[in-house]
Parts: C-alpha cells; sequence; structure tokens
C-alpha cells in the first residue's frame, strides 16, 4: 500500500499530466515540452531562451505547473477551467481520509436540480463515461450508508470498464497508469464498501482490456456519422454493457432505434446536464 506522501505524488502527477495534455490539446500543439514552452512565451510576452524554461520538460514526466501559471493559462484559455475546477482534483486526496463524512459529501450531489439520493435520479451520473464525472462516481463508491447500497452496486459492476474507456481519450490518456495504480491502491486499502467487479490484476490486465474496447470502438464506428467523436462511440459502447442489450444483434446494419434513442440521450446528458455538490469540510 502507499504512503500518504506517495499517493499524494501520485495525485500531483495525475494533475500534472492531465493538465499538461489538456493545455496541448486546447492549443491545438502537439504535447512536447519545446512547442508548449514557445506558446508560453509569445502568449504572456516573456522574455526568457527557451533552453532555460525547464517546466515543461519537468512536466511531460508528470511535474504539476504552479497554481499561478495554471491560472494564467486558464484565463488565457477559458476552457482549461473545465480541466483545473474538476472536483477529481478535490476528492482524490481526501478519499482515504476518515475524517470526510462522504455520506453527506456524496449526498449533496444534484444532477439538474435533482439529489442523487434517488437512486433513478443518481443514474444520469454513469449514463456517459467522461473523465469529468469521475470524481462523483469515487464519492458513492466511498459511501458507507445502506440508503447509498444501490448506487454502489450499479457504480462497482462497471467502474473498471468506465476507467479504462475514459482513459482511451484525452485527457485521461495521459495518466492512465498513475489512475490505474491510485484507485489500486484505493481497493487495496479497502476504502470501498463494494468490491469493483473485474478489478484488473496488473496494469498490462488494465491495457488488454483498454485494446478490446478500443477493437469495439472502431467496430461499431460504422453506425455513426461521418466524423462522430472517439467519445461518443466510447458513449455507445458503453451504453451496449448493459445486460438489458444482450439480444442486440452486432451484425446488424443499422441501430435499432430505441437503441439510437438511449445513445442520443446519453450525449445530450454530458452536454447539457448540471451537476453541483458541496466542496469537502477538512
Amino acid at each position: 500500500m502507499l504512503t500518504p506522501t506517495e499517493r499524494q505524488g501520485l495525485i500531483n502527477r495525475i494533475h500534472g499530466r492531465v493538465f499538461i495534455s489538456a493545455l496541448a490539446d486546447t492549443l491545438g500543439l502537439p504535447c512536447e515540452w519545446y512547442v508548449l514552452a514557445q506558446a508560453e512565451k509569445a502568449c504572456f510576452a516573456r522574455t526568457y531562451q527557451l533552453g532555460t524554461n525547464r517546466k515543461y520538460r519537468s512536466c511531460l514526466n508528470g511535474a504539476l505547473l504552479r497554481a499561478d501559471t495554471r491560472v494564467k493559462w486558464c484565463v488565457a484559455q477559458p476552457d482549461l477551467l473545465d480541466v483545473e475546477l474538476n472536483p477529481l482534483w478535490e476528492v482524490l486526496p481526501y478519499l482515504a481520509s476518515p475524517r470526510i463524512e462522504w455520506n453527506s459529501r456524496a449526498g449533496s450531489i444534484t444532477v439538474n436540480g435533482l439529489s442523487v439520493l434517488r437512486f433513478s435520479d443518481a443514474q444520469q451520473l454513469w449514463v456517459y463515461p467522461t473523465w469529468t464525472r469521475l470524481a462523483y462516481l469515487a464519492m458513492l463508491l466511498r459511501t458507507q450508508h445502506p440508503r447509498f447500497i444501490w448506487h454502489r452496486a450499479a457504480i462497482s459492476s462497471g467502474f473498471s470498464t468506465y476507467l479504462e474507456l475514459v482513459c482511451l481519450q484525452p485527457p485521461l490518456i495521459a495518466a492512465a497508469r498513475d489512475l490505474f495504480e491510485l484507485f489500486s491502491d484505493f481497493i487495496r486499502c479497502g476504502l470501498f464498501a463494494v468490491e469493483i467487479a473485474h478489478w484488473p490484476a496488473s496494469f498490462k490486465g488494465f491495457l488488454a482490456h483498454q485494446n478490446l474496447l478500443q477493437e469495439g470502438i472502431e467496430y461499431i464506428s460504422r453506425w455513426g456519422k461521418p466524423g462522430t467523436p472517439p467519445a461518443e462511440l466510447a458513449a455507445l459502447l458503453w451504453i451496449l454493457t448493459d445486460e438489458k442489450w444482450q439480444w442486440f444483434d452486432w451484425e446488424g446494419e443499422r441501430l435499432p432505434r430505441s437503441l439510437r434513442d438511449v445513445w442520443r440521450a446519453s450525449v445530450l446528458s454530458a452536454r447539457h446536464d448540471v451537476i453541483c455538490w458541496s466542496y469537502l469540510e477538512r
């Protein structure tokens, strides 16, 4: 098991890799330290010699940019605010803390104004596999109260596949190994009140299942329109992992209308759902 210091270092590395990946993606640039250093110099009129700016080189190895630098980039590129303000950075450092009342924290989550205390409303949180909702699923897994028993059961049954899917897409693709190691440590420590089904024994197993999922995404791309984003195809594959679609004919030429409607609803959910929660009291 990891020590608290090792765990925090892993979280910082995840944060750093995700931010730098999102930065490169937002700027439309390759994720290379020299290119990002040039972009910083041009954006902020810096006067240093590019060869002396080593922070981006360190970032590609997992170092987290200083908070003031991240703030400047968020001001210059507002889309990065969704990355920097994601609750994952608030939740992960305290997921192992016995001082946090996770039942009340998870109970504070609302989706479009509806409390997740009702299981039918909570399901909206995991209809679309996206990294931006990972923190909410982790909070629900961390609960102990019987009122969340169905939440934990539903999330734990597919959490491994969910994480594998979101780690196929930017920006989490850059931090897949670190996230696997972190959640593996949480599982070994017994932090979750339920077993995570089909959790790989090693990162090699995680990658092997990711490869199968990637093949599935490529196969079902024939049912999407030209240019359908990979994340939306991953959402369709996620829907098909549900037992209710076991009858689905994978050889068919067209998607059944009922399935296409569910897929469309999940995409709209990712675009328009408003999720709120109460920040941790430490």
